[in-house]
């Protein structure tokens, strides 16, 4: 039986087998064995395993033995999709891509995009792909040819969108999480960070990984139209049972100014004070003047300011620390 689940922390060394399978393999037909043996390495295992727990990707297994993985970017970027050679044939890549696909349309992507291999590029253009360009990549001193290709994602209707249900995330939402999470961030947030600080940041903040921890500890509501996410909210208790934290509040932009924000917000405060909570305290970006009012209108009131400050020291600007209670 084939299934799909999200990236582990046990997956490092299945992933790169099926990484350099595929290639020494499959792709062998279409490159050279200079080329093959250029593009088919692994220099770091542990750099490739954080790669892999700082985005939302995705293990194919065959009765139980992964068989094939995938990954998406922020951007719709997807930088890996791998099958190993024994699977190949078993609809194991449009799985893993029909899971790309349902993903990036739940965090509100309107593209997806990859650089296909000469032996992918048939299997892409099957899926919607469209080759933008033709290119050459270097790899070790060894030139590869690859396309370009991208596809377009439908968008939501106004009816479609018009009924926003709430319901708690679990485990198996990770990976819906950290896509939505990351996509609307990069979206609202990204064009003010270097791309080195803003992989790290994301990284450190919306991983998988993270997911795993907050759902941990925290509750999580999310807000689901044409059952897809369109926001959600992230809560939890802090030091001590009656001061708890609002942690995160995102909303899709195309839902942005029809009540969800305030939907998820009057939730969560409400099974905050019900859990008997004194006062809830946030942190918002200075600048947000819209994340601000609604806040207001909750009764939030402003206590600090303090700088935010990236990875490699750059303060970016201020958050606003606001505090109910």
């Amino acid at each position: 039986m084939l299934t799909i689940r999200s990236y582990e922390d046990t997956d490092r060394d299945a992933t790169i087998e099926i990484f350099l399978g595929a290639i020494r393999q499959t792709a062998a037909r279409d490159y050279t064995p200079a080329q093959i043996t250029a593009w088919a390495q692994v220099a770091d295992p542990d750099a490739w395993h954080e790669t892999r727990l700082s985005r939302p990707t995705w293990i194919a297994e065959l009765d139980g033995r992964p068989v094939g993985f995938t990954d998406l970017g922020p951007d719709g970027l997807i930088d890996m999709l791998f099958v190993a050679p024994d699977a190949a044939g078993r609809g194991v890549a449009a799985r893993l891509l029909q899971q790309v696909n349902a993903t990036a349309l739940a965090a509100g992507m309107a593209r997806l995009w990859t650089q296909a291999s000469l032996t992918a590029e048939g299997f892409f253009a099957r899926h919607g792909f469209g080759v933008v360009r033709r290119q050459i990549v270097e790899r070790r001193g060894q030139r590869l040819r690859n396309a370009l290709m991208d596809k377009a994602l439908p968008t939501q209707t106004a009816a479609e969108l018009s009924s926003v249900t709430l319901q708690a995330a679990e485990q198996a939402d990770v990976a819906a999480l950290s896509a939505f999470s990351v996509a609307t961030y990069v979206a609202a947030f990204g064009a003010g960070f270097t791309p080195a600080d803003l992989a790290s940041h994301l990284a450190r903040n919306l991983s998988m990984t993270r997911w795993r921890d907050y759902l941990a500890s925290d509750s999580v509501l999310m807000a689901i139209a044409n059952q897809a996410p369109v926001g959600f909210v992230q809560f939890g208790p802090g030091e001590t049972p009656d001061a708890w934290g609002l942690h995160r509040l995102y909303v899709a932009a195309h839902q942005q100014g029809r009540g969800v924000g305030s939907m998820l917000l009057d939730t969560a405060l409400k099974r905050i004070d019900h859990a008997g909570a004194r006062t809830v305290t946030l942190t918002v970006w200075g600048q947000n003047a819209g994340a601000i009012r609604l806040y207001e209108r909750a009764g939030f009131v402003p206590v600090d300011r303090v700088p935010f400050t990236t990875e490699s020291g750059a303060v970016l600007g201020h958050d606003l620390v606001m505090r109910r209670g």
